[in-house]
């Protein structure tokens, strides 16, 4: 298993060159480390702008993020990663959240009197009789095997019917029908024993369900990428923006022939290897020969949530009195709000504030309403969890649509990828790697980290099993917010 450093390893290197497809945190990860090896490689994007769903665009003339993209480096190579690139212009923010339920703003990761005197005495007491009911239960109904298993089991009923099952409804879909590793992946709030445990035993150590503090450039998001993508260059790489990958031929001799198109055009280029970060069921459309037909119903079957993200510019410096807030109900079309400002203050005017509002589109009713009705009732809703006051004036408004942005972990799913990847792995010098590419639930740092420990398999030449060992470990990693 490759556990990677931010510093380049010294080995014997093969070199060649690398098609890589998508310039989001993991490719242009793997594309520097790559070209720091000296290898010829040429970065695909499909935007003008680098990092992908993690990256910042310019819109109406506002500098905003795909929502609240902190950087918080749990895996070891990712903060000198972040320094190098940023530099002195990396902020460290002191990360405050906030959970609304049942008209109540609730601190966020909670504590026990949090839970109690913002939910009430009797709402605390049926989810404390409901975590020990659930733990009952489960002595009966064995390990979890769905979502909704595993929040029973960690957290009771009654807690899943407030707060869990609402949540995975927004966000993925029906709980009953996820697996339970999306669960042990996303979900890190205290079950009722770790809050009794924090409150009589603060000294010892327990695990950490949330970051304290994040970081992020002063600039946005993009000035992490943008270093990023001039280094590539630097050390001989070659970055394609506004392109996409339209075909991939297996040549006899073991490489590959790559067509791209871009400003209807299109070029062809001959590549050793191939690295696809974007979602595995688009890039795995491209290959020639194509897959056979139990491989192409195994991925068509592979499902990735959908995000709508609606900017509002609101003439007061700043709404907000957190970094974001988790909107779990249902009754509510968004999911969670952030500004712009909470991330940076010099990316906005002073006098206004960027109000980001996540709509997830999982429900049906929700995907399938009028944007113009979606919109205008997720404002309306906002006035009336008391977001936006009879004071406040919305300047300006425009969204962002991700279409492919979190994998959807279903009962089936995990299978499926399974056997997917075992046929990739029969294809020489053909990698799927990111979050959308091996459809692996992830954070930045993450991202990073794969795109690394990417970079350095290439390069010196490891067996293929020493890879896929070290991309079983890709699904083991945490959420932490």
């Amino acid at each position: 298993m490759i556990s990677p450093t931010f510093d380049t390893p010294s080995f014997a290197k093969q070199t060649g060159s690398a098609a890589i497809f998508g310039a989001g945190p993991t490719g242009l990860s793997t594309a520097w480390r790559l070209a720091k090896h000296g290898w010829k490689v040429t970065l695909i994007e499909k935007e003008k702008e680098l990092g992908g769903h993690g990256g910042t665009h310019t819109i109406h003339g506002y500098d905003v993020d795909n929502g609240p993209h902190k950087l918080y480096p749990q895996v070891p190579c990712a903060k000198p990663f972040i320094d190098h690139f940023v530099g002195k212009d990396l902020l460290t923010m002191s990360k405050k959240s906030s959970v609304y339920v049942r008209e109540t703003y609730i601190p966020f990761p909670f504590g026990l009197g949090d839970l109690f005197h913002g939910l009430g005495l009797m709402t605390g007491l049926r989810c404390g009789i409901g975590y020990g009911l659930g733990k009952i239960e489960r002595v009966f109904r064995g390990s979890p095997s769905t979502y909704t298993d595993f929040v029973i089991a960690q957290y009771g009923r009654y807690a899943h019917e407030l707060v869990f099952r609402q949540v995975a409804e927004k966000l993925w879909g029906d709980p009953d029908t996820l697996h339970v590793q999306l669960a042990k992946t996303r979900i890190i709030a205290p079950n009722v024993w770790e809050l009794i445990g924090q409150l009589l035993f603060r000294t010892r150590n327990k695990p950490k369900l949330s970051a304290d503090e994040f970081y992020y450039p002063r600039h946005g998001l993009r000035q992490l990428w943008e270093s990023v993508g001039t280094e590539i260059e630097t050390h001989g790489g070659t970055i394609i923006r506004e392109t996409k990958p339209t075909h991939i031929l297996s040549n006899k001799t073991g490489g590959f022939e790559v067509t791209y198109q871009g400003n209807d055009t299109e070029h062809t280029i001959q590549s050793d290897v191939i690295i696809s970060t974007i979602p595995l069921k688009a890039a795995l459309h491209l290959l020639d020969p194509a897959p056979p037909s139990q491989i192409t119903d195994a991925m068509n079957h592979l499902a990735y949530s959908s995000l709508l993200v609606v900017y509002l510019v609101v003439d007061t410096p700043r709404l907000l009195p957190v970094n974001w807030i988790f909107f779990p109900e249902k009754n509510l079309h968004f999911a969670r709000l952030s500004e712009q400002k909470g991330f940076s203050e010099t990316m906005v005017p002073k006098d206004k504030t960027v109000l980001m509002v996540e709509i997830p589109l999982a429900r049906p009713a929700i995907a399938s309403m009028d944007r113009e009705c979606l919109i205008a009732e997720a404002i309306e809703q906002l006035r009336r969890v008391g977001i936006l006051k009879p004071i406040h004036h919305i300047v300006d408004m425009f969204t962002g649509y991700n279409d492919s942005i979190y994998p959807i972990y279903d009962t089936q799913s995990l299978g499926r990828l399974e056997t997917i990847l075992s046929w990739t792995d029969n294809i020489p010098n053909f990698y799927l790697n990111g979050r959308l590419g091996l459809f692996c639930y992830n954070n930045m740092d993450h991202s990073m980290e794969m795109g690394l420990a990417l970079g350095d398999h290439i390069a010196s030449q490891q067996p293929a099993p020493a890879w896929i060992q070290t991309r079983k470990s890709f699904y083991d990693y945490k959420i932490v917010d």
